[in-house]
């Protein structure tokens, strides 16, 4: 894999180092960028969004609504900006948008994983366009990612699949679309 942050030299990068702390300015860049996202998706066609007190983040194609726990409830900022990317992923799967979504897929089968791969993947791709790139957002994606394509042992094409459906995804959120 390639990473801007270790793998070039003289490149300047609005990302923040693994293990850095952010200064007020830092975070304030990137969440700014990342609202400018959500903003921008929302305004454009994009799904209902409900932020609330509670511990739960998903997507509800019934209604083309987004719920997400508030940004204050997450110990870290990025924490919140990585759910709500995935889940506004999911959303553009909906009828209206890429029609990605499988209305019949139970939990843990191959269509359900196969979407959790492409909302990880899209929230990973979002995460790096607004500037929030950290070591422990990277494992996190890493290890959600793994746990998803295990099901999929045979299947040597998936992760492609699902990255190409991920890029498409996060060029409609983006307005690139």
């Amino acid at each position: 894999m390639f990473n801007i942050l270790t793998d070039c030299e003289g490149v300047e990068t609005k990302h923040y180092t693994p293990g850095e702390q952010l200064d007020d300015e830092a975070e304030s860049d990137f969440i700014e960028s990342a609202e400018n996202i959500i903003k921008g998706y929302i305004d454009n066609g994009g799904p209902r969004l409900t932020l609330t007190e509670s511990n739960r983040a998903f997507y509800r194609p019934s209604t083309d609504e987004v719920v997400c726990p508030r940004r204050a409830q997450y110990e870290k900022v990025n924490e919140y900006y990585s759910t709500l990317f995935h889940e506004l992923t999911h959303s553009t799967g909906h009828e209206s948008r890429l029609n990605r979504l499988n209305k019949t897929a139970a939990f843990g089968s191959q269509d359900y994983s196969a979407e959790e791969l492409v909302a990880e993947l899209g929230s990973s791709y979002l995460r790096g366009v607004a500037g929030i790139l950290g070591e422990s957002d990277t494992q996190n994606s890493a290890a959600y990612l793994r746990g998803w394509i295990k099901k999929f042992k045979d299947d040597k094409k998936i992760f492609c699949v699902a990255a190409a459906r991920a890029e498409k995804a996060a060029r409609l959120i983006l307005g690139e679309q």
